[in-house]
């Protein structure tokens, strides 16, 4: 007498195609649906007159409790423009008050591709507790004042 081993069958299609909507489920509501609404910011920052390109613009978050962990930061252009982004590009920050810190670093060193040189503005807008500027995000495009960086 044989005796014949059968493979395990497979789980009821009705099964896999709950198990998977599941699944879907998890990780779409694990997605930028979760996160806080954010509303367009930006500004200019300029050295000396002149567009501080590649420098980089942070928002901190007076309370210290950025909504969603959010870091919102932003280069500046070319043209001297900045447009910060939190969780996509370009997004911008959630609702609050903000202190701004700048820091940008020299293109003499480059790691990767990427600036790592000293700050060439020697640390001075690197603490934002120490910088006159604030802003309020709120509902609708939101326009920081020219930082005059010297």
């Amino acid at each position: 007498m044989t005796t014949r081993l059968e493979a395990p069958r497979p789980a009821s299609t009705p099964n896999r195609a709950w198990v998977t909507l599941l699944f879907a489920g998890l990780v779409c509501g694990c997605s930028a649906d979760s996160s806080p609404p954010v509303y367009p910011v930006e500004g200019k920052a300029l050295f000396r007159g002149k567009p501080a390109v590649s420098a980089q613009v942070f928002l901190h978050a007076v309370d210290g409790k950025t909504p969603g962990n959010a870091r919102p930061t932003g280069f500046v252009g070319e043209d001297g423009v900045f447009r910060l982004s939190s969780f996509r590009a370009f997004d911008g920050a959630p609702p609050g008050s903000y202190r701004l810190s700048v820091v940008w670093l020299s293109d003499a060193v480059k790691e990767g591709g990427e600036n790592t040189g000293p700050d060439r503005l020697k640390g001075r807008y690197r603490d934002a507790s120490k910088n006159p500027w604030t802003v309020t995000v709120g509902p609708g495009t939101n326009t920081i004042e020219t930082l005059e960086l010297r």
